[in-house]
């Protein structure tokens, strides 16, 4: 009966170690599952901080968008108004050239202005702006800004 004992002893011995292991491999697997869960959860996290963050991307890609948009809109304004201005530029001079001459044909037919450079005591002189400002008669500056 020794022998029976020992292979009952055996059997009980070699269940524990069965029962101990399967009990081991559970928990091991449900701190793994446990584990997962908690990836799970964290990541689902980090996927709405994920979507929060492209939405703001978005947002400010759209309004760099916009504001590119209104910087080329005043760029080519600004070339606009600069051709404008050359235009108007352009229309000046010739309108100052024009009167420059219409006040030298007036200068030449007025009788009391002396050729440029003389003065009526026939000296050599130039004729400054306030001598031409204050001067009855003779050639005027045109007005400014034409």
């Amino acid at each position: 009966m020794d022998t029976a004992i020992w292979i009952v002893v055996g059997v009980v011995v070699v269940l524990i170690l069965l029962a101990v292991a399967l009990m081991l491999m559970r928990r091991q697997q449900e701190a793994r599952r446990s584990k997962a869960h908690h990836i799970r959860e964290t990541a689902t996290e980090k996927a709405s901080e994920l979507r929060k963050r492209e939405a703001v991307a978005a947002e400010a890609d759209a309004r760099a968008r916009q504001v590119q948009a209104e910087a080329d809109a005043k760029a080519a304004e600004a070339r606009r108004l600069g051709e404008d201005a050359r235009s108007h530029q352009g229309v000046a001079s010739e309108t100052r050239e024009e009167v420059e001459r219409k006040l030298a044909e007036a200068d030449r037919l007025d009788p009391d202005v002396r050729p440029r450079g003389k003065t009526r005591d026939g000296e050599n002189a130039l004729r400054d702006n306030s001598l031409r400002d204050n001067a009855p008669h003779g050639r005027h500056e045109p007005p400014a800004g034409v």
